[in-house]
């Protein structure tokens, strides 16, 4: 029986040939940092500091960008508000020039030009305005002469041939700026001067 000796020195062992074929041990140059724990040791490296400025970055952009974002949507609403306020007048003093006491589409309930204006204008925007935010307000002179004069005018829409003012005032909410303790609404007002054609109802 013969028996195989083999030399340290000719034949090596290396690190890892005691754990199998393909499993070598780790050298000095490939072993990952410890984390740093309680008593100085690694904890993280630079890839957990990487990720907090990110997120530091990410607040002081995104903060910014809501308030601005907040901001230019309030000033189109009110803007937005205020030029529609300004049509629907416009076009509810047409309707009061007239004389007429209602229109075919007015509710039945509203007999009276004074009541059926602050509808007409909120019906005119597709109830963009709601009709419980709109204050009307009307006054009538003789002739423009006594107006330019700043004669006492007489309230209500006036009479045929009389020069009529409307005031509308609308109380529009605000969508944000509500959350940030400012007032609950923006009120918005338009004024129209017109001059009634020759009608002879009686003012209502």
């Amino acid at each position: 029986m013969y028996k195989l000796k083999i030399q340290s020195d000719k034949f090596p062992m290396k690190p890892g040939h005691l754990l199998g074929r393909f499993s070598t041990l780790p050298d000095a140059s490939t072993r990952l940092p410890q984390p740093i724990r309680a008593g100085g040791r690694r904890a993280g490296g630079p890839r957990r500091c990487r990720r907090g400025s990110i997120t530091l970055e990410f607040g002081l952009v995104v903060l910014p960008f809501i308030v601005f974002v907040a901001a230019l949507t309030e000033i189109v609403w009110q803007v937005t508000t205020a030029s529609v306020l300004d049509a629907a007048a416009l076009r509810a003093s047409r309707f009061g020039i007239t004389g007429q006491q209602r229109l075919a589409a007015t509710p039945p309930a509203l007999t009276c030009r004074s009541l059926a204006i602050p509808w007409l204008i909120s019906h005119s925007t597709g109830n963009f305005l709601k009709s419980s935010r709109i204050t009307v307000t009307s006054q009538s002179w003789a002739t423009l002469g006594s107006q330019r004069d700043a004669a006492a005018p007489t309230t209500g829409a006036g009479q045929g041939g009389q020069v009529a003012v409307y005031t509308v005032e609308y109380r529009q909410p605000y969508l944000t700026l509500g959350f940030f303790g400012a007032a609950s609404h923006r009120i918005h007002r338009a004024t129209v001067t017109v001059m009634n054609e020759p009608f002879s109802n009686a003012v209502c």
